[in-house]
């Protein structure tokens, strides 16, 4: 499961995005309804105790990309190229090859 992209989504719904659309795009990628929920209902509760949810997801695909490979352990988190866009143009090749 690409966790950092289910929160990428649940940010989108908690940012304003239209929710029934968020969950259209959710389910034809492979993210069930219920994970994303669940992602929306965590970045609530961090987003009560002041975490900035996209910045949220920018670490979770950094963390992500490190763990699975597809991120350099070099490249540093502060590093300003990274970026949501692209990191999660890589986990999508990373999971992609993995399906």
């Amino acid at each position: 499961m690409n966790r950092p992209y289910t929160f990428e989504l649940a940010a989108l719904a908690l940012n304003g995005e239209d929710l029934d659309g968020v969950r259209r795009t959710a389910k034809s990628n492979g993210v069930a309804v219920a994970d994303l929920e669940r992602a929306t209902a965590v970045l609530r509760v961090l987003q009560q105790g002041g975490e900035d949810p996209d910045d949220f997801v920018l670490r979770e695909y950094i963390l992500d990309g490190w763990l699975k490979g597809y991120l350099p352990l070099d490249v540093q988190a502060g590093d300003p190229t990274l970026n949501t866009w692209r990191l999660g143009q890589l986990a999508e090749a990373h999971y992609s090859e993995r399906s």
